[in-house]
């Protein structure tokens, strides 16, 4: 008896039929080949994949990198149907701009609320910031907070720069390299305010994860779209271009006398949340009505969603078939 081999794609299928699947578009490049012998093997007419953004595309020069990776996918895949999710406004007009299919829908709105929550735990902390620590976070930004929570693990190449980055702060702080996600709230729950540093990256799953604890943030101006997935009324973006560690300091203390309830902050967030779903709902009932497979039952299935849309969960191919 001859053992198949699986090798594993990072996506999530949405639908069958419709053939939908979901996966980072940073992903889908760095598999292009698998995923394409994928979607070739369905040997279906229509099939859509729906891309998210681990980094941002707010900018010239990464819509133009854009530009040559759809070209390249649809070189060797001209049947496929391509949508992408924004995390930003910007980012959905510089989609629009040339020419490609996009819904304004911010990926942290994939996370489950059920697994996080407002606790009555003392707050002993001012800020929290979860984050891995790594240049582009920017932790120095945080050094003139006196009572602070560091939540972050480093690769082994940046693991000198992670212990200098920590000797720097005061001994008031508390670091913690890893926090199991299921307990991540329990360590939220003890700050009043949570951070987010950065100058460009992702919409960054931490600021949503705050807000469905119930605290605000306090957040430099960036590229990713981290604040859309939020009530603007619980955020404060530091107003300028060069930030420094006293700025945060002072929003944060700002933020803080401002007392904002936790119940309140929790709900807004699942508001703005729901209204993103909203969208991707209305995206995938038009997917469904394009291809004259419009089934209530299946559609009902297809937009009940994992936490974080399961990615990276993964869709198997044999590799013996691939190698045959």
């Amino acid at each position: 008896m001859t053992s198949k081999k699986y090798t594993y794609l990072p996506s999530t299928i949405i639908s069958y039929n419709p053939n939908i699947f979901i996966c980072y578009f940073e992903d889908y490049i760095k598999n292009k080949k698998l995923f394409e012998f994928w979607v070739k093997n369905q040997k279906l007419k229509l099939t859509y994949v729906i891309f998210m953004f681990g980094w941002h595309y707010e900018s010239a020069e990464r819509i133009d990198q854009l530009k040559k990776d759809l070209n390249s996918i649809r070189s060797t895949l001209p049947e496929i149907n391509i949508i992408f999710l924004a995390n930003s406004n910007l980012e959905k007009k510089n989609i629009e701009n040339i020419g490609e299919r996009v819904v304004f829908c911010n990926k942290n709105v994939f996370l489950k609320e059920c697994r996080y929550k407002v606790s009555s735990q003392k707050k002993i902390y001012d800020a929290i910031y979860i984050a891995r620590i790594t240049p582009f976070k920017r932790h120095h930004l945080a050094l003139k907070i006196p009572n602070l929570l560091l939540i972050g693990s480093y690769s082994e190449k940046e693991k000198k720069y992670a212990e200098n980055t920590i000797l720097k702060f005061e001994k008031e702080i508390k670091y913690i390299r890893k926090v199991k996600g299921v307990f991540i709230y329990r360590y939220i729950n003890q700050a009043k305010v949570g951070l987010a540093l950065s100058d460009e990256e992702g919409a960054m799953y931490a600021a949503i994860e705050y807000g469905l604890c119930g605290i605000p943030l306090v957040t430099t101006r960036n590229k990713g779209g981290r604040e859309f997935s939020l009530s603007p009324e619980y955020v404060h973006v530091l107003e300028t271009d060069i930030p420094t560690a006293e700025n945060v300091a002072s929003a944060v203390d700002l933020t803080i006398e401002k007392k904002f309830s936790p119940e309140r902050v929790r709900a807004a967030t699942i508001q703005i949340a729901e209204q993103h779903r909203e969208r991707f709902r209305k995206l995938i009932k038009n997917l469904f009505d394009e291809s004259g497979s419009y089934d209530l039952r299946k559609f009902k299935k297809s937009i009940i969603f994992p936490h974080k849309f399961g990615l990276r969960k993964r869709v198997a191919l044999f590799l013996n078939i691939l190698k045959a």
